[in-house]
């Protein structure tokens, strides 16, 4: 199959995670995008000829779209060590580092020194997403792990202090972002780093493997300019607490 190749103005899907990539990826309003990813498409796309087309849909869903439509031009974000569709084809400047933290409830006992810690301990994890390093300690039955769908349900359970709990394993920017959103008070729980065991690592954005190269190139200058002039730190701060 041929690639897809753009007419003077060109249209790009942009697929989005429903609810559960904030503050990548917001869609609260009907119509209104907005987070991290979404700005940084609409700044690339400002005063050009060209636009985008969001696909929204669940994480499962959204990956099966991807994996279907690989000839097609769409772009989202992702990571080296997240694997296929979301790695294949990333841009040529890194967006952000991302670390990652356990959440627990200020009451619980637990504490987190080192991974043995975790050893015959339960994490609670967004359903669908991969934790890179915590994915192995999982498989080999060292941890287990409780899923979940959204935020609310991980900050609820976290509070519960159920037996054997470690907590709420998450990206740190997405865990300080939607407590500040849930309206909760921080204070109520601890927070460790994990990145002993959870490789900081960086988010870039993710383009089809068919992509047309005129579009990549695109996205691939105006994302190193942000980067230059300041436009992209600007936006990552909007979403930081």
């Amino acid at each position: 199959m041929t690639k897809s190749v753009p007419a003077l103005a060109w249209e790009i899907d942009y697929y989005v995670v429903k609810d559960q990539a904030e503050p990548f990826q917001i869609h609260s309003t009907p119509g209104k995008h907005h987070g991290i990813i979404s700005d940084i498409i609409s700044t690339a796309l400002e005063d050009s000829e060209h636009s985008f087309n969001p696909q929204i849909l669940p994480f499962k869903r959204m990956y099966a779209q991807l994996e279907k439509e690989q000839m097609k031009n769409w772009v989202t974000f992702g990571s080296p060590l997240w694997g296929d569709m979301q790695s294949s084809n990333l841009s040529t400047t890194p967006i952000i580092d991302v670390q990652h933290t356990l959440m627990t409830s200020a009451k619980s006992d637990f504490h987190y020194a080192s991974e043995h810690d975790l050893q015959k301990k339960h994490v609670i994890l967004l359903f669908g997403f991969d934790y890179p390093g915590l994915t192995r300690m999982i498989q080999q039955g060292a941890v287990k792990s409780i899923n979940v769908k959204s935020y609310d349900a991980a900050f609820d359970l976290s509070e519960t202090q159920r037996k054997n709990l470690a907590g709420f394993v998450e990206m740190n920017l997405r865990i300080k972002y939607n407590l500040n959103k849930s309206g909760r008070d921080t204070s109520n729980f601890k927070f460790f780093s994990l990145s002993d065991v959870i490789p900081d690592y960086k988010i870039y954005l993710a383009y089809s493997p068919g992509i047309d190269d005129e579009i990549k190139s695109f996205f691939d200058i105006k994302l190193a300019e942000m980067r230059l002039d300041g436009r992209l730190e600007t936006i990552i701060n909007r979403y930081r607490y």
